[in-house]
């Protein structure tokens, strides 16, 4: 299991190997921190460093990447969904059909 306070620096690979997954264990595939690196994640990217060509990552960057992924998902919608007129008068159709039993 990774910790999240550490700053050691180790390889991506050796990382993915410690971090949990979705069915309960631990390691993830190889490629996903280096995806999370390069290409980022719904807008951001894991910090990482280039260490002897090697390119590394420590717990408390993953930490910081998991922690922005999760206030992003958290966070308010920027603005609501907007509703077409149509849908607007089926929606108050309903709520008369409901009011009415």
């Amino acid at each position: 299991m990774y910790d999240p306070r550490s700053t050691d620096l180790r390889p991506l690979s050796r990382l993915a190997r410690q971090v949990p997954n979705r069915c309960g264990g631990i390691g993830i595939n190889p490629a996903t921190p280096w995806r999370w690196a390069l290409r980022g994640l719904r807008g951001r990217r894991l910090r990482t460093q280039l260490v002897g060509g090697i390119r590394m990552s420590c717990g408390l960057w993953l930490d910081e990447f998991f922690s922005a992924l999760t206030r992003d998902a958290d966070a308010p919608l920027a603005c609501p969904p907007q509703v077409s007129p149509q849908q607007l008068k089926r929606i108050e159709q309903a709520e008369r059909e409901l009011a009415s039993i």
